[in-house]
């Protein structure tokens, strides 16, 4: 994937990963996904993907492999990005708190830590993908004036049709 120009990041808040097509300092189409397991009795491991977040995976997944083929970081000017962000659920707290004591981890949460370490300093357009709807957050966006007006306003969360 790097021979590729595919530029990967992954161990972010120790499980995160970050794939990554186009200028690294241009705006950001980021492609959130959450990536994390619950505890499941009776399953491999005794961990599951039981809540849909492996849905959210291969949605997000797919789309940022559209876009890569479709050449939007080339054709737009933008940075296109796939994140999968670990521990949205607040399970085994007490192992978080473990890793959040020797210093391993700064927040109990992997979009927290996620925040803390910078993914989304820059400009970005962010998308997720929660099971039959999406969600639209741009955040760090250019200043607006009567120069530059705002855009009209997107929904936070849009229900597929």
């Amino acid at each position: 994937l790097e021979a590729g120009g595919l530029r990967i990041i992954d161990a972010l808040a120790r499980t995160a990963v970050l794939a990554e097509l186009g200028d690294p300092e241009a705006p950001a189409l980021i492609l959130l996904a959450d990536i994390d397991a619950l505890p499941t009795p009776g399953a491999p491991g005794g961990m599951a993907h039981s809540c849909g977040h492996y849905a959210q995976t291969a949605v997000m997944a797919s789309v940022f492999k559209a876009l890569a083929k479709a050449g939007l970081p080339e054709r737009s000017g933008m940075r296109l990005l796939f994140v999968g962000a670990p521990a949205e659920e607040y399970v085994e707290l007490p192992r978080r708190m473990e890793l959040k004591k020797a210093g391993e981890l700064r927040f109990l949460s992997g979009k927290q830590e996620l925040i803390h370490l910078g993914v989304f300093d820059k400009p970005c357009l962010v998308l997720k993908y929660q099971t039959a709807a999406w969600a639209v957050s741009w955040l760090n966006g250019p200043s607006f004036s009567a120069d530059r007006p705002m855009p009209e306003p997107i929904p936070k969360t849009a229900s597929m049709p």
